[in-house]
């Protein structure tokens, strides 16, 4: 009987050493499955490729991956996300370059702004202000190329006749003598002063930031 409860003692010994053996040794074996710890190298080495932009890289290297450890979930999901991966990057670059072209647009303007080139100014700052929403300069550059844009881009006339006469500016009706016509867009425009059915005509230029006067007199026109 003693000896019978010594082998099941020694059995049971054995067995949960055996036991506890597999426990320690089953991870081991597994780390030390072929290929393991170059497929992990493989997909490290891909997501700094994949980092760097270099998608293709990634790419090839992630199937090496896979080809080391055949079904292996990580790679495969690396490999499902990569092309929406690539998507973003390229958006990215491309809103770095636009912010950047905006800023370059922006000191282009400031120097066009300086010239007196007030149209070209306010094009690009306008352009930078819808890049560069949070720009400290680019609404308020903007604001003031536009104003002396229309500033430079109009004129005032005082037009005189003796007797008073209704006065038609490119064929619209402005008013009667003595009158001021405020913001005449620059150019040459066709100017007609009517009194008592008598009609008379000039052409005037206009410049931009400049006041103009001219007068029409009726005296000795035959009246109808």
């Amino acid at each position: 009987m003693r000896e019978r409860c010594l082998l099941a003692g020694a059995v049971k010994a054995a067995l949960t050493l055996g036991v506890a053996v597999l426990i320690l040794v089953a991870p081991r074996a597994w780390a030390a499955e072929p290929g393991h710890d170059a497929a992990l190298a493989l997909l490290d080495q891909g997501e700094l490729a994949a980092a760097g932009g270099n998608f293709d890289k990634a790419r090839q290297l992630w199937e090496k991956a896979l080809q080391q450890r055949p079904g292996w979930q990580t790679a495969q999901r690396r490999l499902a996300e990569l092309p929406a991966r690539s998507r973003g990057h390229a958006a990215q670059l491309r809103e770095i370059e636009l912010r950047q072209q905006a800023s370059l647009d922006f000191v282009e303007g400031v120097g066009l702004f300086n010239q007196g080139r007030y149209q070209e100014a306010a094009r690009l700052f306008a352009g930078a202000a819808q890049v560069l929403p949070d720009h400290p300069y680019a609404g308020s550059y903007l604001a003031l190329a536009r104003e002396q844009a229309h500033l430079a881009g109009h004129g005032s006339l005082q037009v005189d006749s003796i007797p008073p006469a209704e006065i038609y500016l490119d064929g619209q009706a402005k008013g009667r003598t003595p009158l001021l016509l405020q913001e005449v867009p620059a150019g040459e425009h066709t100017l007609v002063a009517e009194a008592h059915g008598v009609r008379l005509q000039q052409r005037i230029v206009i410049r931009g930031r400049a006041s103009h006067a001219t007068a029409f007199s009726f005296q000795g026109v035959e009246v109808r």
